[in-house]
Protein backbone atom coordinates (compact mmCIF):
# COMPACT_ATOMS: atom_id res chain seq x y z
CA UNK A 1 0.00 0.00 0.00
CA UNK A 2 1.13 3.83 -0.81
CA UNK A 3 1.53 5.76 2.53
CA UNK A 4 4.26 8.46 3.08
CA UNK A 5 7.19 6.61 5.02
CA UNK A 6 9.87 8.26 7.49
CA UNK A 7 12.92 6.99 8.73
CA UNK A 8 14.57 8.17 11.97
CA UNK A 9 17.94 6.37 10.66
CA UNK A 10 21.23 5.74 13.08
CA UNK A 11 24.69 7.35 12.18
CA UNK A 12 26.22 5.20 9.64
CA UNK A 13 27.58 2.64 10.80
CA UNK A 14 31.24 1.15 10.29
CA UNK A 15 33.11 -1.89 11.62
CA UNK A 16 36.33 0.63 11.77
CA UNK A 17 39.99 0.03 10.70
CA UNK A 18 42.35 -0.70 12.87
CA UNK A 19 45.69 0.36 14.05
CA UNK A 20 47.19 -2.35 11.18
CA UNK A 21 44.99 -1.01 8.43
CA UNK A 22 46.13 2.65 9.24
CA UNK A 23 49.80 2.00 9.19
CA UNK A 24 49.57 -0.01 5.61
CA UNK A 25 47.51 2.80 4.30
CA UNK A 26 50.04 5.26 5.35
CA UNK A 27 52.70 3.19 3.96
CA UNK A 28 51.10 3.61 0.80
CA UNK A 29 51.04 6.89 0.46
CA UNK A 30 46.82 7.23 0.78
CA UNK A 31 46.48 10.21 3.11
CA UNK A 32 49.04 12.03 0.45
CA UNK A 33 48.15 16.20 1.44
CA UNK A 34 45.43 15.11 4.07
CA UNK A 35 46.63 15.39 8.16
CA UNK A 36 44.60 12.21 9.31
CA UNK A 37 44.84 9.99 12.17
CA UNK A 38 42.99 7.08 13.55
CA UNK A 39 40.70 7.60 16.33
CA UNK A 40 39.22 4.69 17.78
CA UNK A 41 38.35 2.61 15.07
CA UNK A 42 37.39 5.62 12.79
CA UNK A 43 39.60 7.64 10.36
CA UNK A 44 39.02 11.71 10.77
CA UNK A 45 41.06 14.43 10.07
CA UNK A 46 43.41 16.06 11.95
CA UNK A 47 41.71 18.14 14.79
CA UNK A 48 38.13 16.60 13.95
CA UNK A 49 36.83 19.27 13.09
CA UNK A 50 36.14 18.70 9.57
CA UNK A 51 34.79 16.33 7.41
CA UNK A 52 35.93 14.23 4.03
CA UNK A 53 35.07 15.54 1.07
CA UNK A 54 34.45 13.57 -1.84
CA UNK A 55 37.64 14.78 -3.59
CA UNK A 56 39.44 13.23 -0.32
CA UNK A 57 37.58 10.37 -0.71
CA UNK A 58 38.16 9.62 -4.36
CA UNK A 59 42.17 10.74 -3.76
CA UNK A 60 42.47 8.11 -1.45
CA UNK A 61 41.12 5.48 -3.70
CA UNK A 62 43.47 6.62 -6.26
CA UNK A 63 46.26 6.03 -3.66
CA UNK A 64 44.76 2.13 -3.45
CA UNK A 65 43.81 3.40 0.79
CA UNK A 66 40.84 0.48 0.66
CA UNK A 67 42.82 -2.36 -0.65
CA UNK A 68 40.44 -5.79 0.10
CA UNK A 69 38.04 -3.10 1.61
CA UNK A 70 34.29 -2.17 0.65
CA UNK A 71 34.72 1.95 2.47
CA UNK A 72 31.67 4.29 1.58
CA UNK A 73 31.26 8.09 2.05
CA UNK A 74 28.29 9.00 4.37
CA UNK A 75 28.20 13.03 5.63
CA UNK A 76 31.65 12.99 5.78
CA UNK A 77 32.59 9.55 7.61
CA UNK A 78 34.54 7.16 6.03
CA UNK A 79 31.96 3.93 6.68
CA UNK A 80 33.85 0.52 6.35
CA UNK A 81 31.07 -2.29 5.65
CA UNK A 82 32.00 -5.98 6.60
CA UNK A 83 32.18 -8.25 3.86
CA UNK A 84 29.10 -9.73 2.27
CA UNK A 85 27.87 -12.89 3.65
CA UNK A 86 27.53 -15.75 0.80
CA UNK A 87 23.40 -15.29 0.60
CA UNK A 88 24.15 -12.09 -0.14
CA UNK A 89 26.74 -12.78 -3.01
CA UNK A 90 25.06 -15.75 -4.59
CA UNK A 91 21.79 -13.06 -5.14
CA UNK A 92 23.31 -10.26 -6.86
CA UNK A 93 23.99 -12.45 -10.28
CA UNK A 94 20.00 -13.52 -9.57
CA UNK A 95 18.51 -10.52 -9.72
CA UNK A 96 21.12 -8.98 -12.61
CA UNK A 97 20.05 -12.39 -13.98
CA UNK A 98 16.16 -11.29 -13.65
CA UNK A 99 16.79 -7.61 -14.90
CA UNK A 100 18.76 -8.29 -17.89
CA UNK A 101 15.70 -11.14 -18.76
CA UNK A 102 13.33 -8.24 -18.11
CA UNK A 103 14.87 -5.58 -19.97
CA UNK A 104 17.30 -6.28 -22.35
CA UNK A 105 21.16 -7.14 -22.66
CA UNK A 106 21.73 -3.72 -23.42
CA UNK A 107 20.60 -2.54 -19.87
CA UNK A 108 23.11 -0.07 -18.47
CA UNK A 109 23.31 -2.06 -15.51
CA UNK A 110 26.13 -1.16 -12.86
CA UNK A 111 27.16 -3.45 -9.89
CA UNK A 112 28.92 -1.51 -6.89
CA UNK A 113 29.39 2.22 -9.30
CA UNK A 114 30.73 5.12 -6.86
CA UNK A 115 27.85 7.19 -6.80
CA UNK A 116 28.04 10.97 -5.83
CA UNK A 117 25.40 12.18 -4.26
CA UNK A 118 26.68 14.91 -2.19
CA UNK A 119 29.71 16.85 -1.76
CA UNK A 120 30.23 14.92 1.62
CA UNK A 121 27.90 11.85 0.46
CA UNK A 122 29.45 8.59 -2.02
CA UNK A 123 27.97 5.14 -2.31
CA UNK A 124 28.05 2.04 -3.97
CA UNK A 125 24.82 0.85 -4.30
CA UNK A 126 24.52 -3.11 -5.30
CA UNK A 127 22.82 -3.03 -8.58
CA UNK A 128 22.29 0.88 -10.31
CA UNK A 129 19.99 0.77 -13.17
CA UNK A 130 21.36 4.06 -14.98
CA UNK A 131 19.21 6.35 -17.36
CA UNK A 132 21.82 6.55 -19.78
CA UNK A 133 24.11 4.24 -21.63
CA UNK A 134 26.68 7.16 -21.69
CA UNK A 135 28.19 7.48 -18.45
CA UNK A 136 31.25 8.87 -17.09
CA UNK A 137 34.50 6.62 -16.46
CA UNK A 138 34.62 7.41 -12.43
CA UNK A 139 32.05 8.45 -10.32
CA UNK A 140 28.49 7.90 -10.92
CA UNK A 141 26.62 11.84 -10.72
CA UNK A 142 22.96 10.82 -8.62
CA UNK A 143 21.15 12.66 -11.93
CA UNK A 144 21.91 9.62 -13.69
CA UNK A 145 20.56 6.47 -11.70
CA UNK A 146 17.36 6.05 -13.15
CA UNK A 147 17.00 2.94 -9.45
CA UNK A 148 19.48 2.07 -6.95
CA UNK A 149 19.37 -1.45 -5.06
CA UNK A 150 20.57 -2.68 -1.61
CA UNK A 151 20.31 -6.32 -1.67
CA UNK A 152 19.93 -7.05 2.09
CA UNK A 153 20.88 -10.13 4.32
CA UNK A 154 22.37 -8.67 7.32
CA UNK A 155 22.15 -5.02 6.83
CA UNK A 156 18.31 -4.03 6.39
CA UNK A 157 18.66 -1.32 9.11
CA UNK A 158 21.37 0.39 6.84
CA UNK A 159 19.55 0.09 4.06
CA UNK A 160 15.99 1.41 5.18
CA UNK A 161 17.21 3.86 7.55
CA UNK A 162 20.35 6.42 6.36
CA UNK A 163 21.05 5.00 2.98
CA UNK A 164 17.33 5.47 2.10
CA UNK A 165 17.62 9.07 3.69
CA UNK A 166 20.76 9.79 1.25
CA UNK A 167 19.89 7.97 -1.97
CA UNK A 168 16.30 10.47 -1.25
CA UNK A 169 18.08 13.39 -0.70
CA UNK A 170 20.34 12.89 -3.56
CA UNK A 171 16.86 13.34 -5.43
CA UNK A 172 17.15 9.00 -6.64
CA UNK A 173 13.82 8.59 -8.13
CA UNK A 174 13.45 5.08 -7.37
CA UNK A 175 14.90 2.98 -4.63
CA UNK A 176 14.85 -0.87 -3.92
CA UNK A 177 15.79 -2.49 -0.86
CA UNK A 178 15.65 -6.39 -1.54
CA UNK A 179 15.26 -8.54 1.88
CA UNK A 180 16.07 -11.58 0.70
CA UNK A 181 15.72 -13.02 4.62
CA UNK A 182 11.85 -11.62 4.52
CA UNK A 183 11.62 -12.51 0.32
CA UNK A 184 9.95 -9.14 -0.12
CA UNK A 185 11.77 -5.82 -1.85
CA UNK A 186 10.56 -2.68 -0.34
CA UNK A 187 9.55 -0.20 -3.47
CA UNK A 188 10.31 3.53 -2.59
CA UNK A 189 9.89 6.55 -4.81
CA UNK A 190 8.99 10.17 -4.43
CA UNK A 191 12.49 11.28 -2.88
CA UNK A 192 11.73 14.36 -0.52
CA UNK A 193 14.94 15.76 1.79
CA UNK A 194 13.93 13.47 4.90
CA UNK A 195 13.20 10.65 2.90
CA UNK A 196 11.03 8.89 0.59
CA UNK A 197 7.28 9.71 0.90
CA UNK A 198 5.82 6.31 -0.84
CA UNK A 199 6.62 2.57 0.02
CA UNK A 200 5.56 -0.72 -1.40
CA UNK A 201 6.61 -3.97 -0.29
CA UNK A 202 6.66 -6.57 -2.95
CA UNK A 203 6.41 -10.26 -2.30
CA UNK A 204 8.97 -12.11 -4.57
CA UNK A 205 6.31 -14.22 -6.07
CA UNK A 206 4.65 -11.08 -7.29
CA UNK A 207 5.32 -8.73 -10.38
CA UNK A 208 7.90 -5.87 -9.67
CA UNK A 209 7.76 -3.22 -11.84
CA UNK A 210 11.22 -1.89 -13.58
CA UNK A 211 11.18 1.92 -13.29
CA UNK A 212 11.67 3.12 -16.93
CA UNK A 213 10.48 0.20 -18.62
CA UNK A 214 7.45 -1.59 -19.91
CA UNK A 215 8.31 -4.27 -17.96
CA UNK A 216 8.49 -6.51 -14.65
CA UNK A 217 10.12 -9.48 -12.94
CA UNK A 218 9.42 -11.76 -9.76
CA UNK A 219 12.27 -12.81 -7.77
CA UNK A 220 11.11 -16.54 -6.44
Amino acid sequence: MNKPVTFAPPEPDSIGFDTKDFEAMAARGAFEGLEVALVGRELVKEGGAEAFTADDYEAMIGRDAFRLMRVELARGRLVRVAPAHLPHSRFIPKLLFALYTAIGKGAPLLCDPITFLADDTMLAPDIVLANTALLPEKRLPAEQVALAIEVSHTTLRRDLGWKARDYAAASIAHYWVVDIMAGVTHVFSEPGRDGYLSHQTVRFTEPLAIPGHDATLTLA
